[in-house]
């Protein structure tokens, strides 16, 4: 697989992730400013719950520098075949 093909389909997979997580990320915190604090377990399922979008955010931003690399790594790739063919 070539690396524009590699990074028009991480860029893929990146937006299709980004979608579900922020909507995740959204009822999250509205759940948590609906309940409100009372409840001590609610409160710890809604802190983890949003250690878990972070985490999940993190791991969907390094498969979009991943795919970055990609493409800057073929477009160096590309600049030094053309070196070395000129």
């Amino acid at each position: 697989m070539d690396a524009k093909t590699l990074s028009d389909l991480l860029a893929l997979a990146v937006h299709d992730l980004r979608n579900p997580l922020s909507a995740l990320q959204s009822n999250v915190g509205f759940v948590a400013s609906t309940v409100g604090t009372q409840d001590e377990d609610v409160n710890d399922a809604l802190v983890d719950a949003r250690a878990s979008c972070d985490a999940l955010a993190h791991m969907i931003d390094g498969l979009e520098l991943l795919g970055r690399h990609h493409v800057r790594e073929g477009v160096a790739g590309d600049r030094k075949s053309t070196r070395l063919n000129s």
